[in-house]
């Protein structure tokens, strides 16, 4: 029985000239999209680098710093806390807070199952005592601050530990660890586009970063809509959708297509959330956005480059084919279904 791939091999005939234009063509789109490739990996390579800089900014404080997941499992440790609790940082993954806090703190608990607290104003963080529990089995007192922070639906907490033992007094262990979590947010500050608005949309606060990337100057946009930024990429159900999200209570998290002030268009891969008063009201809306335009470039050339290729591939009357190996899947072309008879 004759096997579809020698049909194909032997419908196949030499080239004409304008096939071989065509092929030439797609070598050279073909060649711009490896360079826009490499121009995406740098940016890939400039975000780790942002990512390792905030791993040693977490490292460098001196009180215990720890996160958790909906479960209140620990994901993520500081050196500072490891070395208080004695454990190393695999230990502790996926270890749960109260092994680590088996006499809890009165609220603690309440604590944990709060609103998702202000991300701009972390000295206004509840400070409780608790009495925590080294490896070697010894309690010794702690000053705790958790602040809860939804994400895409997912409950999260980021804490302060601080031991007791080792401060002079109580109150100057609270203000040190509330300095911490305040020095933490000036550093994402420094290295993330992050930008404020008011409940009705405009700009309150813009980092060096955010006025870098758009173009303006800070008297431009300040108290200006963040309209003003809009590349219209975006209808109105994508905004619409945005803000209920928010006053849902979660997060958004997705890509955004703004325009500079020179109107050249550049994306970012936005957090978003709300702050809500004391009364539940939306006071300020905060965002912190990656920037994503080399790799949004890259998509766009690799898109361009394939649909190139179908079209060269259609007009030589040239058929491919592909193999996953993973999901043990072929796929043919429309040339080469048509070689083969199907």
């Amino acid at each position: 029985m004759t096997e579809p791939l020698d049909v194909f091999l032997s419908s196949y005939s030499s080239p004409d000239p304008l096939t071989l234009v065509l092929l030439l063509g797609c070598t050279v789109a073909l060649l711009l999209a490896l360079v826009s490739l490499r121009r995406y990996r740098a940016a890939n390579q400039a975000l780790h680098k942002v990512q390792a800089q905030q791993r040693v900014i977490m490292d460098t404080l001196s009180e215990g710093l720890v996160t958790l997941d909906s479960q209140r499992s620990i994901k993520h440790s500081n050196r500072a806390l490891q070395t208080m609790f004695g454990h190393r940082a695999d230990e502790l993954v996926g270890m749960h807070i109260q092994d680590l806090l088996p006499a809890n703190a009165s609220g603690f608990a309440n604590t944990l199952s709060a609103p998702p607290s202000s991300m701009l104003s972390p000295s206004q963080q509840p400070v409780l005592k608790a009495l925590a529990m080294h490896k070697d089995g010894h309690l010794f007192p702690v000053h705790l601050s958790f602040r809860r922070i939804d994400v895409q639906g997912e409950r999260h907490h980021v804490g302060v530990i601080t031991d007791e033992s080792q401060m002079a007094a109580v109150h100057e262990s609270a203000q040190e660890a509330r300095s911490e979590l305040d020095s933490f947010v000036a550093a994402l500050d420094k290295h993330s586009i992050f930008s404020a608005t008011d409940a009705k949309g405009k700009l309150i606060y813009g980092n060096a970063e955010f006025f870098d990337i758009c173009g303006h100057e800070p008297q431009e946009l300040l108290g200006q809509s963040h309209s003003l930024l809009s590349s219209g990429m975006h209808d109105e159900a994508f905004w619409l959708n945005i803000w209920n999200t928010l006053r849902s209570g979660v997060a958004w998290r997705g890509e955004i297509c703004n325009r500079r002030k020179n109107g050249t268009l550049y994306w970012v891969n936005s957090l978003t959330a709300a702050v809500r008063d004391a009364s539940g009201q939306i006071t300020r809306i905060v965002s912190i956005q990656v920037d994503i335009t080399a790799q949004k470039q890259a998509e766009q050339i690799q898109a361009h480059t394939q649909h190139l290729l179908e079209l060269s591939n259609e007009a030589a009357q040239i058929g491919t084919w592909e193999y996953d190996f993973r999901l043990k899947h072929t796929r043919m072309s429309a040339v080469a279904m048509r070689k083969i008879g199907r």
